[in-house]
C-alpha cells in the first residue's frame, strides 16, 4: 500500500498577450520581461493531491 500527499502554491502572471505594431503587422520587439498589462494581473492559487494505492500482486 502506498499513500502520498502533495501541496503546491502557485503565483504566475496571467496571459500577457502579444502586442502587434499596426504599421508593420509584426509583433513589437521588446524584452520578454516587459509588461503591457497591470502589475496586479496575477493568477494565484493552490493545489492539493492525495493518493492511496492498494495493489494486489498476481
Amino acid at each position: 500500500m502506498t499513500a502520498s500527499y502533495s501541496h503546491r502554491d502557485y503565483s504566475a502572471p496571467f496571459d500577457r498577450g502579444t502586442i502587434f505594431d499596426l504599421n508593420t503587422g509584426h509583433a513589437v520587439n521588446v524584452d520578454r520581461k516587459t509588461r503591457f498589462d497591470e502589475a496586479f494581473n496575477i493568477t494565484d492559487g493552490y493545489s492539493d493531491l492525495a493518493q492511496l494505492n492498494a495493489g494486489v500482486s498476481p
